[in-house]
């Protein structure tokens, strides 16, 4: 177990909490969980890589300039690549996959102007880097662990591995994700955080992806 090597790693933090459709509620809290998550990965003494190799992409409605942080993130990365995106996860299409809403996202047809997270999928299994884990923080993020990636009906929160590529997703593939009042984060990434943040009470130093996993469940 080891920490990744900060100047070989990327990461790209995504966060939507505005939305032009009025079918699509706002989601204010994302956008304090984004900017705390960034600031706990890029922090100087704890975190896993420097401010310039963590982008930042709030309320984003151009696919392209997410296209382009993913494909720059993916090529550059040497040792770990992470992807994390917070916000409205939208099913469409004839096959109901899952597509992650942009601020001009359209709830009825997101295939049109939505992240797709097979493309989004694609990028990372592309890149070289040798540790890859995607991070959804949305309802519906249990589609992103298909048959052929080990996920099931029932999983809440699942982690699969292929090639050194992890999941963690925040619901399972036909549930929401939880938002709870009273609190500044959204109710995953606020513990995820707290993992990041804490550690685990009676845990090793360093937390492996699989012990995150575990703890987060």
């Amino acid at each position: 177990m080891r920490l990744p090597d900060r100047q070989l790693s990327r990461a790209v933090v995504i966060g939507i909490s505005e939305y032009s459709d009025e079918n699509l509620s706002q989601l204010e809290a994302v956008s304090e969980t984004v900017r705390a998550l960034h600031t706990t990965l890029t922090d100087p003494v704890h975190g896993i890589l420097p401010p310039e190799h963590c982008a930042l992409l709030t309320n984003e409605g151009d696919l392209r300039r997410i296209g382009s942080a993913l494909r720059t993130a993916a090529a550059d990365a040497e040792d770990l690549l992470l992807v994390y995106y917070s916000g409205h996860g939208l099913i469409g299409g004839v096959r109901q996959d899952l597509y992650l809403a942009l601020s001009d996202s359209d709830f009825e047809a997101p295939e049109y102007n939505s992240l797709e997270y097979d493309k989004l999928r694609s990028t990372v299994l592309a890149s070289s880097a040798r540790t890859k884990v995607i991070v959804l923080d949305c309802c519906f993020a249990g589609r992103a662990l298909s048959a052929a990636m080990g996920g099931s009906e029932d999983t809440y929160t699942g982690q699969i591995e292929i090639g050194g590529t992890y999941v963690l997703t925040a619901a399972p593939r036909d549930k929401v994700a939880l938002i709870l009042e009273g609190e500044k984060h959204t109710a995953f990434t606020g513990r995820l955080l707290q993992l990041l943040n804490e550690g685990a009470p009676g845990g090793a130093e360093l937390l492996t992806i699989d012990e995150i996993y575990r703890l987060l469940y």
